[in-house]
């Protein structure tokens, strides 16, 4: 009788744990349904800076998608190209599917009223990638937007993107 009352403490500590450690690392800032979905051979980014809405369609890039077990990162440009619009995402453990994991990244558009500023993602700004998907796709959103050259101005809005390679 002992052994059976032991055995189910044990049980009803056990779960919770395991339960636990195999949550997302990264807080609930964005939803699947947040992501938007992009054509094959594109980037796509969407939201709005300081209240000011941000649709964007960049074609291709000649950047590339890594990814090791401790980490990862996508780039939109190989060799950066001032005149080009430049992402960059990078995840610090394995991004796994439908498992949304803490990002950063960097932004900087050469149209509209942000030409040229460079955006950093901070606290709360995650990457994933969905598995319903065929191709490969990585999506990302970016929280807690600063500028400047040390990323030192606070901006309001978030960002969500999502990234496709055939």
């Amino acid at each position: 009788m002992l052994r059976r009352k032991m055995l189910a403490t044990v049980f009803a500590l056990t779960v919770p744990v395991l339960a636990m450690s195999c949550s997302d690392n990264a807080p609930d800032t964005f939803t699947q349904e947040d992501f938007p979905l992009c054509a094959a051979n594109t980037t796509r980014l969407i939201g709005t800076i300081d209240d000011v809405p941000i649709d964007v369609t960049l074609p291709g890039g000649t950047g590339g998608l890594s990814q090791d077990n401790e980490g990862g990162d996508y780039y939109y440009q190989g060799q950066p190209d001032p005149t080009q619009p430049d992402l960059r995402v990078v995840w610090h453990e394995l991004l796994g599917y439908d498992r949304t994991t803490p990002a950063t990244g960097t932004l900087r558009l050469v149209e509209g009223p942000f030409a040229n500023e460079t955006f950093c993602a901070g606290e709360g700004s995650v990457a994933l990638i969905p598995r319903d998907r065929s191709q490969a796709v990585v999506q990302f959103g970016f929280d807690s937007l600063r500028s400047g050259a040390n990323c030192e101005v606070a901006h309001t809005g978030q960002l969500v993107g999502c990234v496709q390679h055939q």
